[in-house]
């Protein structure tokens, strides 16, 4: 996954002030610039970031949200890497708080 900068987010902003009022439109136009770079064509770049203007996806901060509250009450859908999270957890609680 890609981290998208603060100044791209700022420039979007400034270019597209539709995106101003919208995280739908500010995502759709980043994310269709970061789909041609990754080779994507122009039509399916342009009709997935239609549909996610639209709204007509799932938000991805929504779909995390989810994932975590599902795992904190259900440690059967816990990934791999929850044991090796928690294990550094408790190294830097150690070595910096004790």
């Amino acid at each position: 996954m890609k981290n998208t900068g603060k100044n791209t987010v700022e420039e979007m902003l400034k270019r597209y002030p539709e995106t101003q009022d919208s995280d739908n439109s500010l995502t759709a136009i980043i994310w269709f610039k970061e789909l041609l770079s990754l080779g994507f064509n122009r039509e399916d770049a342009i009709r997935f970031c239609q549909v996610l203007k639209a709204g007509k996806l799932s938000h991805p901060h929504s779909i995390r949200n989810h994932r975590q509250q599902i795992q904190r009450d259900e440690p059967s859908l816990r990934g791999q890497t929850y044991t090796k999270r928690q294990r550094n957890s408790v190294k830097f609680k150690k070595e910096y708080f004790e």
